[in-house]
């Protein structure tokens, strides 16, 4: 058989028959081909050199294979750790903000109003030059001035040669634009060098997409009757999706973004029962019970509630928690996080759980 079909003489192929043969079949194989002729004693030259691969392949090679298979596309969860879940004028509580991240990268989302940011990410376990992308939803002063404090660490970091990284950070035209015009203003000329450098500014548009940490980000205009402000839609797993709406109520041009999301992040200004005492709705905000509708209309799995007051800090889970009882929703509302989440390490002794709200959950 051997000498009727040359094409067997490659390695290769040589490979490919012993690797399925016992030793002993191969062995026999060798010796049919064996004769006085110079050609074979090549074939049996070339017969040797695959046994001898083969032995090594089934012996070291093949063990470690099957022992240890290397998981392709393995899932890495995402979490989700909450900074801060108040309106622009709590003072129990840090602004609304929260970071996404998956294994080293980190995805935060707006940046509250003032320094305080940097210690909720300290509280949280997170340094400021892990966070490499950043999205800023409007230009109000509790979501922006925080943006200001991170770019001023950046700045600063690589001017005096302690910090290396490069850092996007995301907005629609008016905040982009208002970032650089702030940068310009109140940090130095050394360290605003950065900015268009390593630190990017990037404008976003309505339904535009970006990847981050792996995933397909989709930004979107939410039609605020205030300040021009977007959301957006992360695609995080096959099947699963997480949703800002803001902290405007919901819009119907949101639907596509927001409908069956695994995770629905929409802002509830206080209790439907205490309406009358904060005018949500005079203020184009809304309530638990609004909020707690709308995930039910929107088949959403999980809804989380932020830029709430804070005259009820002290109940505020018990009391978020009981309105929307009966809907059939997981609830979690700045510290009802703390059902599937784990505290964050501080190093500020004497903190209890209504002072601190930086929550990890797990989506």
């Amino acid at each position: 058989m051997i000498h009727q079909y040359p094409i067997f003489y490659h390695n290769q192929i040589l490979l490919l028959i012993f690797s399925s043969m016992q030793y002993w079949q191969i062995a026999k194989l060798m010796t049919l081909g064996v004769n006085s002729n110079e050609d074979s004693y090549r074939l049996t030259d070339r017969f040797l050199f695959a046994f001898e691969y083969v032995i090594i392949y089934r012996k070291y090679l093949l063990p470690a294979k099957c022992q240890h298979p290397k998981k392709v596309g393995r899932y890495i969860k995402m979490k989700l750790t909450i900074l801060g879940t108040g309106n622009a004028k709590v003072t129990k509580c840090y602004n609304t903000c929260f970071v996404l991240n998956k294994d080293k990268e980190y995805f935060m989302i707006d940046g509250g109003g003032g320094n305080t940011i940097l210690k909720q990410l300290e509280d949280a376990g997170i340094s400021w030059k892990e966070i490499s992308t950043i999205f800023v939803t409007h230009k109000h002063i509790d979501h922006l001035l925080g943006i200001i404090w991170m770019l001023r660490m950046y700045c600063q970091g690589m001017a005096r040669g302690q910090f290396g990284g490069e850092v996007t950070i995301y907005g629609h035209d008016e905040v982009i634009s208002l970032l650089k015009q702030m940068a310009e203003m109140l940090l130095t000329p050394k360290e605003t060098k950065f900015i268009g450098d390593k630190v990017h500014l990037e404008e976003v548009k309505d339904g535009e997409d970006r990847t981050i940490l792996g995933h397909r980000v989709t930004f979107f205009d939410i039609l605020s009757t205030k300040a021009k402000q977007f959301g957006f839609c992360m695609e995080y797993a096959e099947g699963k999706k997480l949703t800002c709406c803001g902290d405007e109520p919901y819009n119907e041009c949101e639907q596509k973004y927001a409908q069956n999301s695994t995770w629905l992040l929409h802002e509830a200004f206080c209790l439907f029962s205490q309406a009358d005492k904060f005018k949500p709705y005079e203020k184009h905000h809304s309530t638990v019970k609004d909020a707690c509708e709308l995930a039910q209309k929107l088949e959403a799995e999980n809804l989380i509630l932020y830029h709430t007051e804070d005259k009820n800090i002290s109940r505020r889970k018990e009391l978020y928690t009981e309105e929307p009882r009966g809907e059939g929703l997981r609830m979690s509302a700045g510290e009802e996080a703390e059902r599937s989440s784990r505290r964050a390490k501080s190093k500020r002794a004497g903190l209890n759980h209504g002072e601190r709200h930086c929550h990890t959950i797990l989506i």
